[in-house]
């Protein structure tokens, strides 16, 4: 195929076996003369034009040869066309060149004709026939008389229609050559054409004129003459073979995992290491163990199952010019490549295939979104798509009918049981599209392309006071990857325009109930402040345009308020606020035990926070019940809940720190040390089936304990210092170090009571 045209080029390896033709002899008849002046001889399995053809590699594709040769050996068969398909890269031209060698030395082989984008007389259909009969001439010397005779009795055939030109010169001299049909055929007889790379014949109706003679040339024969047909699953292609006649005698098979090309890429590459230790004039240099394991897996990985990437990378790495340790360090990208193209040729395939979209913008825009959407998990659909890009129904199978050689595209009666995600063949694409160096006109900016995309998401976020409970799947992802995206864009003038006309308060809402908005809202808060200096350059006479963060929090902040309005016990609401707005250690924890006012009312509180919270990333209710939060959104909760003209009723002073303080210590009194001995189950509000067999009631209380120790003094330090509560503490201190619970405690001046031997940080006033 394109790639490999004139080259000395291996997807697999093996090695090259050059067989000649018995060709005729040169007082071959005028007939015969012209005919081969027609011929295309680098179409040719063994053509000189395409000396060391790729070929499969030892060991590897043997399944995929299993199933094309039980096809091929079936005499008595039903299906006479074999379609076998797969990407670009994929290594079809390799198993085409394998099978042809192999059933040529057999003499079953009747022709072949390998199609070449770029070799005049290879690209068109032109001399398609003329090439096959001469090959059957060659292979079938009875023939040879009949196709003389049509040449003769017709000078001007080869002028003809491909049906014609079929008709005459193969059709009707094999039927004359064999009257009874398969009471002729001699074992073996030459029986199978080969056609390898129909997509690169240059012009998409060409393509398929050329299945429609081989369907009719089928069913005119009076022998059973097999065609194994490769190429990529190109839409006309797709669609020719889908034809109700065509369907009915042709099987196709496809180049996919279900075959394993991961192993047999393993086992390539393993060998052509192992053939570079051996032979390469630097080897004295590679230690023994070169490349590591980890290596082979990662190009196997970045192969994707297509062979053409592990044969770039083999044959970059191979140069006897150049040390091959360091060359595989710029593939791994250890080093850079400098003025290097170790991937050149895999990207003249890549760019080869853009070449021929029609819409390139368009097709990029989408290829972006298929390669930088990582983060949802909602399935990238052609109807998804489609509504994200706001494109009419049918619009994406219009312009990607170009591209289904690096992308799969569902087709819509694809089986309910498959995936139906647009997904790309190649794992590599993505680098070459970003790097301008090896893309060039192709290129994709990451930063703007995330914003173009930043901005398709925002329009497609839901509207309304609250989330629905049946959000569509682009309203769901415009949820989940809104944030990651923002935070990668460029700051265009036109994503600033779009994030000024949005309400992103349904977008918080959702991340708050799924639990996610600690992962990034920190992040992209602060990504809205980066952006002032920029904003001000942009809108200089809009002064309420200078500030995304101003413009945005305040649906955050309306978010929180709605949550906490779930909560029916004002008095828990505060407290637990008291806890989340405390750092203390690594995580912020106090059990549910030591905030309730009633047992019976704090099971369903924490159920409620767990549904309806404040956007943390976690907090479990069982064994033990720990509220924990991640310091950067830790601090933007405590800057709004300290603020009492922004958070309002909820408003954590003082005050509701020293409510906080009295609760904990009155908890301590009640419950230690009578907790150490024994607790009941009322005291702790402990249920036997959240807890392993192996835990007891005393370790939990102990727990308990350490939990309320570890935070007093932190509790306290934000407490205002006053006399009456310096008293209080004071005296409750005396009893709880009397009764032995707060070891390694200390009365201090003024009252306070400090924390010996601990790494907990926090000041006295």
């Amino acid at each position: 195929m394109t790639m490999f045209s004139g080259e000395n080029t291996v997807i697999a390896g093996g090695t090259f076996t050059h067989v000649t033709h018995n060709y005729p002899a040169s007082s071959s008849s005028e007939g015969m003369k012209k005919l081969q002046g027609m011929i295309a001889h680098g179409a040719f399995h063994n053509s000189g034009e395409r000396y060391d053809p790729p070929k499969c590699h030892p060991r590897t594709r043997l399944a995929v040869l299993k199933v094309i040769m039980n096809w091929v050996e079936v005499v008595e068969k039903t299906c006479f066309i074999l379609w076998v398909y797969g990407p670009a890269g994929a290594g079809k031209s390799a198993i085409a060149q394998t099978i042809a060698e192999y059933y040529y030395g057999l003499r079953i082989l009747a022709g072949s004709f390998f199609f070449s984008r770029t070799a005049p007389g290879r690209n068109d259909s032109g001399r398609l026939v003329a090439t096959l009969a001469y090959q059957l001439v060659t292979m079938i010397p009875d023939m040879r008389s009949h196709v003389e005779s049509a040449l003769e009795h017709d000078p001007m055939v080869l002028t003809r229609s491909l049906e014609a030109q079929m008709g005459a010169l193969i059709i009707g001299p094999l039927n004359h050559t064999f009257p009874k049909g398969r009471a002729d055929l001699k074992a073996p007889d030459a029986r199978l054409v080969i056609i390898d790379g129909l997509d690169e014949c240059l012009d998409h109706g060409a393509q398929r004129y050329i299945l429609k003679v081989i369907h009719a040339t089928v069913g005119r024969l009076s022998v059973p003459l097999s065609f194994l047909v490769f190429s990529r699953p190109e839409q006309q292609i797709r669609d020719t073979f889908n034809t109700q006649g065509m369907s009915a005698i042709t099987t196709s098979l496809v180049l996919d995992e279900f075959f394993e090309p991961d192993a047999d890429i393993a086992i390539f590459l393993n060998s052509k290491f192992d053939d570079i230790k051996a032979n390469h004039p630097f080897r004295s240099q590679i230690p023994p163990d070169w490349p590591p394991p980890i290596a082979i897996q990662r190009l196997v990985e970045k192969s994707s199952g297509q062979f053409i990437y592990a044969s770039t990378v083999v044959k970059y790495v191979e140069s006897t010019r150049h040390r091959p340790m360091q060359r595989l360090d710029v593939i791994l990208g250890r080093t850079s490549r400098g003025r290097d193209t170790p991937f050149a040729e895999l990207d003249n395939l890549y760019t080869l295939i853009l070449d021929l979209v029609e819409q390139p913008d368009e097709v990029l825009k989408v290829l972006s979104f298929v390669i930088l959407e990582q983060t949802s998990t909602v399935q990238k659909t052609v109807k998804l798509v489609e509504q994200l890009f706001e494109y009419e129904s049918g619009y994406l199978y219009e312009i990607l009918l170009d591209v289904h050689s690096i992308l799969f595209v569902p087709p819509p009666d694809l089986d309910h049981r498959a995936s139906k995600s647009l997904r790309l063949f190649h794992a590599s694409f993505g680098d070459f599209l970003t790097d301008k160096h090896r893309s060039g006109k192709f290129h994709v900016d990451a930063g703007k392309a995330h914003a173009l995309l930043t901005q398709a998401l925002v329009k497609q976020l839901p509207t309304g006071r609250t989330l629905s409970i049946g959000m569509t799947p682009c309203q769901e992802l415009s949820c989940e990857a809104l944030g990651s995206h923002c935070l990668l864009s460029s700051p265009t003038v036109e994503l600033m325009e779009c994030l000024f006309n949005c309400n992103l308060q349904l977008f918080f809402r959702f991340h708050i109930d799924h639990g996610t908005l600690v992962d990034f809202l920190p992040a992209l808060f602060s990504w809205f402040k980066k952006q002032i200096p920029l904003l001000r350059s942009y809108f200089p006479a809009d002064a309420s345009r200078h500030s995304l963060y101003n413009y945005h929090l305040s649906s955050w902040e309306c978010c929180v308020l709605q949550s906490l309005e779930c909560y029916p016990d004002p008095t828990y609401t505060r407290r637990l606020l008291a806890v989340l707005t405390t750092y203390i250690g690594r995580t912020n924890s106090i059990y549910s035990v030591n905030l309730h006012g009633s047992s019976g009312l704090v099971r369903f509180q924490y159920e409620k926070f767990y549904t309806h919270g404040l956007g943390l990333q976690g907090m479990v209710n069982h064994n033990p019940a720990v509220i924990s939060a991640d310091r950067e959104y830790q601090d933007m909760l405590a800057d709004f809940l300290m603020d009492g003209s922004r958070a309002g009723r909820y408003h954590v002073s003082g005050e509701t720190y020293r409510d906080l303080v009295q609760h904990i210590i009155a908890y301590l009194e009640k419950c230690v040390p009578r907790s150490l001995a024994y607790s009941p189950m009322t005291e702790l509000n402990i249920h036997r089936r959240s807890y392993a067999p192996n835990d007891s009631f005393p370790q939990i209380a102990q727990q308990k304990l350490e939990s309320c120790t570890k935070s007093l003094p932190v509790f306290i330090s934000k407490t205002p210092y006053s006399s009456e509560f310096a008293l209080f503490l004071r005296l409750a201190a005396g009893r709880l170090l009397a009764d032995g619970v707060l070891k390694g405690f200390s009365l201090q001046p003024r009252g306070l009571i400090h924390l010996r031997n601990s790494n907990v940080p926090f000041i006295f006033q």
